[in-house]
C-alpha cells in the first residue's frame, strides 16, 4: 500500500497540472515496479534509457516497453565520448559529485525536449530499501561501498572524528542509506534539475518508516523485494534482472552459473553487459586516454603546494579503475579552474 501511494502521488502531481508522464527505465527491479504499478492504476508512460548499444538494461528496457506499449527514447553511450565534458561538469557541479555519473545523464537530459511532461520519475532508493543492495555481511561501515572510492585514504582522517560518525546512525542501515544512496540519487537528480524536475515513489514517508523496521536480513540480497514483485506485480517478475542474468527470485545457483556464463562471454568476446562500461571505453577510445592525460599533466602544479595530495593524486590516477583516473583528474581541473590555494 505504502508503494502504490508512492506511485499515485508522483503521478496525480503530473495530473494536476495537466503534465503527461516520463521516468528512467533500466533493466533493474525499481523502475520496472513503478511503471508496472503506473500502468495498473492507468497511466501511460514515456520511458527513458541510456547505455551502452546491445547492453542488457537497453534489451530488457525495450523488451518491457514493448509489451506494455510505452513510448521508448534511447540515448546510447558508446565510446564513451561524453567523458570528455570535464570543463561543463565543473561548471555545472563544481566537482560536488561523481564526475561520470553526472556527466550521462546530463548528456540525455539535455537532449530531451521536457515540453509538456510533469517530473522525471526515477526508481532510484527502492534497490536499498526493499533489496538491501550494497548492505555487507559485516556492520564495519567504514567498508561500506559509499567510500570505495577512497577507502584507502581513510588514515587522513582523526580518530575522534571517525568515532562520531560512526556514534551518528543507530545501525549499517541507515548509514548506507544517508551515505550512499541519498548521494547516489542525487548525483543523477542534480544533473536532470538543470533541465527538469525529478520525483522519487520509493522515497516517501510511509514506505521509508515500514521499511526502516524490517529486519535487514529480510532485504538483503533483494529477497524481501523479488516475494513482493511475484506477490504483487507478477508481470513485472516475468522479465530478467539485469543485475543476475535471471528473473526476479531465482535461486543462487541459478544465479551462480549466469553468473559465471557473463564472465567467461566477457573474457573471451569482451562483451560487457554493463549500460557503462567504463574501462572498455577507456581501453577502445584513445581519445578519453588522451583527454585524461592532458589534465592530469596540471597536478604537477600540486606537487610544490602539497606533496601529500600529490602523492594520492597519482596513486588514485596510477588505478587500473576508470572511476579513480577521472576523480583524480576532476580533483586536478577542480583545482586549477578555482585557483584552489592548497
Amino acid at each position: 500500500e505504502a508503494f502504490e501511494k508512492g506511485v499515485t502521488d508522483v503521478y496525480r502531481k503530473d495530473d494536476e497540472y495537466g503534465y503527461k508522464h516520463c521516468m528512467t527505465v533500466s533493466g533493474g527491479m525499481d523502475s520496472r515496479a513503478i511503471l508496472f504499478m503506473a500502468r495498473r492504476l492507468g497511466y501511460k508512460t514515456l520511458c527513458l534509457t541510456m547505455g551502452e548499444s546491445g547492453c542488457e538494461d537497453i534489451k530488457i528496457s525495450s523488451k518491457i516497453c514493448h509489451d506494455l506499449g510505452m513510448e521508448h527514447v534511447v540515448y546510447e553511450l558508446d565510446n564513451g565520448n561524453f567523458l570528455k565534458t570535464m570543463d561543463m561538469a565543473l561548471e555545472a557541479s563544481g566537482a560536488t559529485i561523481v564526475y561520470p555519473g553526472f556527466a550521462h545523464i546530463y548528456r540525455f537530459m539535455k537532449l530531451m525536449n521536457f515540453d509538456g511532461y510533469g517530473a522525471v520519475h526515477s526508481g532510484d532508493v527502492g534497490g536499498f530499501i526493499l533489496g538491501g543492495a550494497f548492505l555487507t555481511e559485516t556492520d564495519d561501515f567504514m567498508t561500506f561501498p559509499s567510500i570505495r572510492y577512497g577507502s584507502e585514504f581513510l588514515n587522513r582522517f582523526d580518530e575522534n572524528f571517525m568515532q562520531k560518525e560512526k556514534q551518528r546512525y543507530r545501525d549499517f542501515f541507515r548509514f548506507g542509506f544517508y551515505n550512499r544512496q541519498l548521494n547516489s540519487s542525487c548525483n543523477g537528480y542534480y544533473a536532470t534539475s538543470f533541465f527538469n524536475e525529478c520525483s522519487f515513489p520509493f522515497i516517501t514517508k510511509e514506505l521509508l518508516n515500514a521499511t526502516f523496521q524490517i529486519p535487514q536480513d529480510l532485504i538483503k540480497d533483494h529477497r524481501l523485494y523479488a516475494l513482493y514483485m511475484k506477490k504483487y506485480l507478477p508481470e513485472a517478475a516475468d522479465y530478467i534482472w539485469e543485475k543476475t542474468g535471471c528473473k526476479p527470485g531465482a535461486g543462487k545457483l541459478k544465479r551462480y552459473v549466469v553468473k559465471w556464463k557473463q564472465r567467461i562471454k566477457f573474457h573471451i568476446f569482451k562483451k560487457s553487459i554493463s549500460m557503462n562500461p567504463f574501462e572498455k571505453w577507456y581501453r577502445e577510445n584513445s581519445d578519453i586516454r588522451e583527454y585524461f592525460d592532458e589534465i592530469f599533466k596540471d597536478a604537477d602544479d600540486i606537487k610544490k603546494e602539497n606533496p601529500t595530495l600529490y602523492h594520492d593524486l597519482v596513486k588514485r590516477y596510477s588505478s587500473d579503475r576508470v572511476m579513480d583516473k577521472s576523480l583524480a583528474c576532476e580533483a586536478v581541473a577542480f583545482i586549477k579552474k578555482y585557483n584552489i590555494k592548497l
